[in-house]
């Protein structure tokens, strides 16, 4: 027969018995009485204590460390004893509950979780900002653009760092102005054939033909012809004659045919004329002055100034053939 030990290691003591068997004593708590072991050792009745105090402890042991037992609501403590326990693989799956986590569509758990990062040193929590101008919230994660940068990255989107974006990379419309386009069309002096149709009643590039605008002035065939509308009220106009610094006077003698009293002359001025003698002098804004065509009729010392801006010839004849004709041109 083997020995008995308590637990704690203690052998416990045994006497022989009546059948020559060894036999273990038992005492209850209140000592006194042993409790003699039927038989062969079967069960053993320790009958009912009279408080769960009196009651046998069981203990769970390996032979030198016992499971600890404590009332409900003990916080465990880190030099506890416990038992070491493996779950049997045959084990349905345990689901964990997390307070933290809901099904789509379902109400907003009670409990969050708030993820973060490192700024190398702490962690720092994510912030959030309320898109919704208006009386609602609308809260997103506020983020920032970053680009790169020798030493580190840098804020994008700023004054100082602009967002560039390439028209190559954009799906721009077809016949959407480009630079190249722009470079092609101004070499062809035409606007892009795409602004006709829908955009444009006519197309203006080959309207203005191979007329390139450029700055200055340009005679007529060089220039774009533009039209006023006809409500356009009256235009104020204001001019400043340019000064003459230079005269030149000629005396033409009376003739009954008719002379040239001025050529044309571009540079002109001003023109005055004086008739100083005793017979009239027919005059004309124009070639050949005859008695019954001409512009004006000069008497005896009168003058004449012919209209400011007539760069013309200038003609004359007389009836009578008896006076000079004093000529003065301004240029």
């Amino acid at each position: 027969m083997d020995n008995l030990f308590d637990t704690k290691g203690v052998e416990l003591p045994t006497r022989p018995g009546v059948s020559s068997q060894a036999v273990i004593t038992v005492q209850g708590v209140v000592g006194g009485v042993p409790i003699a072991v039927a038989g062969g050792g079967g069960t053993v009745d320790q009958g009912l204590p009279a408080v769960v105090g009196n009651a046998w402890p069981i203990k769970v042991t390996d032979g030198v460390d016992t499971a600890a037992v404590a009332p409900g609501g003990t916080p465990a403590a880190v030099g506890d004893p416990a038992l070491v326990v493996t779950i049997s693989p045959n084990t349905a799956p345990i689901t964990a509950a997390d307070a933290s986590v809901g099904a789509t569509g379902a109400a907003v758990p009670g409990f969050t979780q708030q993820n973060g990062g490192t700024d190398g040193a702490n962690l720092r929590a994510n912030r959030m900002f309320d898109l919704d101008s208006g009386a609602g919230a609308e809260f997103n994660l506020g983020v920032t653009l970053r680009a790169s940068a020798p030493g580190g990255s840098v804020e994008a989107g700023t004054t100082a760092n602009p967002l560039e974006i390439a028209a190559a990379s954009l799906p721009l419309p077809t016949g959407a102005a480009t630079e190249a386009t722009l470079l092609t069309r101004a070499a062809a002096a035409q606007l892009p054939a795409a602004l006709v149709g829908g955009r444009l009643d006519t197309n203006t590039g080959a309207w203005l033909g191979s007329t390139a605008p450029t700055v200055g002035q340009k005679t007529m065939a060089a220039s774009i012809p533009v039209t006023l509308a006809s409500d356009q009220p009256a235009i104020p106009v204001s001019s400043t004659p340019s000064a003459s610094t230079a005269s030149a006077v000629t005396q033409v003698a009376g003739s009954l045919v008719v002379v040239t009293l001025k050529a044309l002359n571009a540079a002109r001025k001003g023109l005055t004329l004086y008739n100083e003698g005793n017979q009239a002098w027919y005059v004309k804004l124009g070639a050949a002055a005859t008695l019954t065509s001409f512009t004006v009729k000069i008497l005896r010392d009168g003058y004449y100034e012919v209209p400011f801006g007539y760069t013309g010839i200038v003609t004359g004849i007389q009836a009578v053939s008896s006076s000079s004709l004093y000529v003065t041109e301004l240029t």
